[in-house]
This record gives structure tokens, sequence and C-alpha cells, in this order.
């Protein structure tokens, strides 16, 4: 018999993630640049940039004023870590290069000190955002995104570690603007990431194995095709919950590039239950998870509807 999977989305996790779209403006560890300290054009207004922490809410860049051609410089001094640079605005015309810091201060004219431009395709990206953010950010729809990735970055010979550089923001259209709503942001080291996404309720609807008072389902999810789920989706936590009849002794185990598993004893597994994973292990849910279910039923109990359910919740990188 083939087996299927049916997904269901409840009116309660619709709700959540409805909820979760409501978004708060809450004080992060940021360089705030407003239209009164208006930033400077060119080498002479530079500002330092540092690495940004996504989980630290810190190091992120906002600016309320927007460049010209020349643009804004930011220097940042590169490390063995992997590094994206965002650049997000609402203002689709915004652009940035890097530049060699050191070649740059000795001839701005020579050609050797431009590394990259986002302007150029295909290195630039340029696409509107997919999603909400995982810190604060005005305003926080509309946002048109720019990066370079963390693998591209490292991968170049010339980003060095401990080598200084010039991250430069500019317009080539020359758009000069100070306007609240005309902003941008800048983060330069771990990649900008959404708020947590559901993929709402994965329940099997395929067979069941039910041996004596064993009842057992083992499954496999591919998410490559999954609605919502993005190359750099990483899963923060899984729900399991689902099954509508009482039973004893129950387990189930998630695993794909990490493993996760519950196992209890409950008169009613109704209740839901979630596995975190740690901040610096989270897998990709991009990929073929195998899911293996397993519950002792009360003696002389009919097994009804058994079906487990698991909600995986994800993040991914702003931009992919």
């Amino acid at each position: 018999m083939k087996k299927s999977i049916k997904v269901i989305f409840s009116s309660m996790l619709v709700l959540a993630m409805l909820l979760s779209q409501v978004f708060v403006v809450g004080a992060t560890n940021e360089a705030i640049i407003s239209s009164a300290t208006a930033h400077q054009e060119g080498i002479a207004g530079e500002r330092p940039i540092l690495f940004f922490m996504d989980s630290q809410h810190s190091g992120l860049v906002t600016s309320h004023t927007l460049p010209g051609v020349t643009g804004h410089f930011y220097s940042h001094r590169a490390t063995n870590a992997a590094t994206t640079i965002t650049l997000m605005s609402p203002h689709a015309g915004l652009r940035f290069r890097i530049y060699d810091a050191d070649a740059f201060r000795i001839n701005p004219s020579n050609p050797s000190a431009l590394l990259f431009d986002s302007n150029t395709p295909p290195s630039g990206i340029r696409q509107p955002n997919r999603g909400m953010f995982s810190i604060p950010i005005r305003p926080a729809q509309n946002m048109h995104v720019q990066k370079i990735n963390g693998n591209q970055l490292n991968s170049q010979t010339w980003w060095q570690s401990g080598k200084d550089y010039f991250i430069v923001v500019y317009t080539p259209t020359n758009l000069l603007a100070s306007n609240p709503d005309m902003i941008y942001h800048l983060a330069v080291g771990q990649p900008m990431r959404s708020e947590p996404h559901s993929t709402g309720d994965v329940m099997w609807n395929g067979n069941l194995s039910i041996i004596g008072s064993t009842v057992r389902s083992n499954f496999s999810l591919n998410f490559r095709n999954f609605w919502g789920v993005r190359e750099t989706s990483v899963v923060h936590y899984i729900d399991f919950w689902g099954a509508q009849v009482p039973y004893l002794n129950w387990s189930m185990t998630a695993s794909g590039p990490s493993t996760a598993r519950l196992t209890g004893t409950s008169a009613n597994w109704n209740t839901l239950r979630s596995h975190v994973f740690p901040t610096n292990s989270r897998p990709s849910l991009y990929t073929t998870w195998h899911i293996d279910f397993s519950a002792n039923l009360p003696a002389n109990r009919p097994p009804g509807d058994l079906r487990p359910a698991l909600n995986f919740w994800h993040t991914f990188e702003i931009g992919d």
C-alpha cells in the first residue's frame, strides 16, 4: 500500500503563526545612525562595524540616512569565523561594495582595491525578504535584501583573517534621503535569520503495525519540496503530539542530521511535548527525516487512531 503524508494545519497553529508575525521592537545592542548624526560620505565618515551575532542581537547597524554614489564607509577586521554580509532596506536601489582597506587608503583609484560589488550579478543578490526577522527590525516589512553568503565570502582568497576591509553602502542612482521610513540595516557576521516558522502538523496517514498490544509506525519525511522550507532552514525544536486514544509507554524518534527522541508513560498523550535542539547544534530541515513511533496499548483496548503528529519549528537565512 502506497504510503502518504497528510499535512494538517490546525486553527490553533494558524493562530500561533499569525501571532508570531506581531513584531515588537525591543532594545538591541546596535549602532543607530540617525538623521541628526548624518553619516558623512566617503572615507572621512568611516565607522567601525562589529561582528554581527544574531543570537545575541549585537553588531547590527541601522542608518536613518541614505548614502549617495560615494557611499557610507564601514571598517571591519575579518576573523576565522564564517562571515555573511547582509544589507536590507525598503529602498531597492541600495548596493554594497567590499574594498581592501589598506589598498584603498593608499590609492582609492586603484582598481584592485575593489574586491566585490553587489551591483554586479550574479554575485549580488537583490530580492525581497521572505519572512519576519529574528531581531527587531524597523520597518519589519517590504525590505529588499542583498547579501554575500558566508560560504561564498570565506571561499575568496582575498578574504583573510586579521585583514581590514571597507564595506561601503551606496546607491548608483544618487538618491539621497533622510526619512525614518527610508533606512537601511547592515550586518557583517552571522547571517540574519527569520522568526521561527512552523511546518504545521505533519501526520502519518499510512499503515500502522499492530502486534499484540504494541502499535508501531515507521515513515520518512522529505522536506526539500515542503512548503516554507528553504535550503538554510534549521530546526529549533520539534513538537510531538496528536495520538487520540489512551495508551502507555510511548516513544518517538525523529532522525535526520540529528536525532530527537522522547519517551514517557501517559494515560492520555494529547499533551504537546517538545524536543529542543541546542543553539550550537541545530540540524538542517532541508533533508529527509525518519520517524519511528511505538506505543503500548492498555489491555483489551482497541487500537483506535494512534497516528502520531509532528511539527518542526525552523528558521532560515533572510534573503534565502
